[in-house]
């Protein structure tokens, strides 16, 4: 097994769920969003820069499963980054989802836990103790 760092350049797509008001209380929605990697110090700063700055920081991108009340794709672009920026369910879902994202980001290591989606330790890997006499 290896340790790789992940590429901080890269942007990594990430399944997000926003709880989305509804007559119900809340619906969740799913979205697929491209986040960027950051340092927990410079999350930390974001968020203390406000709303529009943090979703400006964290996210990079997003595909066609982001989309209006009406039904049609929104364009990734500053002027929807902050149109979304004023809307606290978005937020505050997707704050929590990058915490979600940082704990699962895939490529931390060659070979991932069943957790995370890989394959974990393969047959005859358990190392073997003997008894002390």
């Amino acid at each position: 097994m290896t340790f790789r760092l992940a590429d901080p350049e890269k942007l990594y797509p990430f399944d997000v769920t926003i709880d989305v008001p509804s007559q119900e209380g809340f619906e969740p929605q799913t979205c697929r969003l491209m986040f960027r990697l950051l340092s927990t110090e410079e999350e930390a700063d974001l968020i203390t820069k406000g709303d529009l700055e943090y979703l400006k920081g964290v996210v990079g991108g997003w595909d066609e499963s982001v989309c209006g009340h009406d039904g049609a794709p929104l364009e990734f672009s500053d002027e929807t980054l902050e149109m979304l920026a004023g809307i606290p369910y978005f937020v505050v879902s997707v704050q929590r989802e990058y915490r979600r994202f940082m704990l699962v980001l895939p490529g931390k290591i060659s070979r991932q836990s069943p957790a995370t989606g890989g394959a974990g330790r393969r047959g005859g890997t358990k190392s073997k103790r003997r008894r002390k006499r």
